[in-house]
């Protein structure tokens, strides 16, 4: 998995006044974060904020490539990524174009931190930057709104939030980033196979006659609920009436009845579907900080949970409810095939109670 980003701003100023403000470590401080830059090959320096879980507040920096009021590239390490930032200057009639490239975010937790970085670099290179070079030009008197980036607000409040997967070690906050991301996918996964699966709508059969038929049924019932037949009851000798009238048929095992209007597709349905997949990811995060071996010992633990809600689930379904076996079957696919591609997001981000 790999992840770069890219980021073009146009200032009304000389490459000359861009280039100082890129190259000036005063200036880099009022814009990014303080720092010891020299505009040398070979220089080794650092960026620097406040520390923060996860994050110890040093971006370790070595300068590759210097051509002046042209191109600048320096490397850029921290937490769990490992990178090249570029920045490129382009004179035009306007000004200066500014290509940023910060190239190299490989891997799960250094992807998930470049969503974050995207963000973040419009504010620094869309308004931080020029606010400086208005003031450096003379084309502002008011101080700059740099105060983010002197203090280290914004990559203090970046490693607050991604503490989970920068290697922090409160693993209580890694397991809520893996149930939000694990019932995420679960919920994406279960629509996709609702959606876009045939088995689902092959397992279900429509009353005939609709709609006239299936209002008249319903009309005839009493109240909302769950139905059955022949039904169940407390006199003995009328159960075995009954059972007599299941042997021969016909039965309805369960039928869930609904007088009342439902809308199918509220959004609040899916709101809290998205929910309950959170609860249940949050569940099986829990019990995977009990488990101690690598990926392969998490991910495999998280598809036997998915093996466990089947068997426990939907065959006890299909056994007691007479389920048809294709309905059944579509549900244990469900299960099975939900929790393990959940189970992906979960093993690779749970740790050990103690390990994280």
């Amino acid at each position: 998995m790999k992840r770069d980003l890219k980021f073009k701003a146009v200032y009304p100023h000389p490459p000359a006044l861009v280039w100082e403000a890129l190259t000036n470590s005063d200036d880099i401080a009022k814009w990014l974060m303080p720092n010891d830059f020299l505009p040398t090959v070979g220089h080794e320096f650092t960026l620097r904020t406040d520390p923060a879980p996860g994050f110890d507040g040093i971006v370790k920096c070595k300068v590759l490539e210097v051509e002046e009021e042209r191109r600048l590239s320096y490397t850029w390490k921290g937490g769990p990524i490992d990178t090249v930032l570029t920045l490129e200057l382009e004179r035009v009639d306007a000004g200066t174009i500014l290509h940023v490239t910060q190239a190299g975010f490989t891997g799960l937790k250094a992807v998930l931190v470049s969503l974050i970085l995207g963000a973040g670099s419009k504010k620094i290179y869309g308004k931080l930057l020029p606010a400086l070079l208005d003031r450096k030009a003379g084309k502002s008197d008011g101080e700059a709104d740099s105060t983010d980036c002197d203090k280290g607000g914004f990559w203090k409040v970046l490693a607050i939030v991604f503490a989970p997967v920068l290697g922090a070690k409160e693993g209580m906050m890694r397991t809520l980033f893996a149930a939000l991301i694990a019932g995420i996918v679960l919920f994406v996964f279960n629509a996709a196979s609702w959606l876009a699966l045939p088995f689902h709508a092959d397992s279900l059969s429509d009353f005939p006659g609709e709609p006239a038929f299936t209002e008249e049924f319903v009309a005839a019932l009493p109240a909302s609920g769950v139905y059955h037949y022949p039904g169940h009851t407390d006199d003995q000798e009328e159960m075995k009436a009954r059972m007599a009238r299941a042997k021969k048929g016909p039965v309805i095992t369960m039928a869930v009845i609904s007088k009342e209007g439902i809308d199918m597709m509220a959004p609040s349905r899916f709101v809290f579907s998205l929910l309950l997949d959170v609860a249940a990811a949050l569940a099986a995060a829990l019990v995977l900080r009990r488990v101690r071996g690598g990926f392969a010992s998490r991910f495999g633990v998280v598809v036997l949970l998915g093996v466990f809600l089947a068997v426990a689930g939907n065959c006890q379904n299909w056994l007691w409810w007479t389920q048809p076996t294709g309905f059944a079957m579509a549900g244990v696919i469900d299960a099975v095939l939900g929790w393990a591609v959940a189970g992906t997001a979960l093993a690779a981000i749970v740790r050990p109670a103690g390990d994280a």
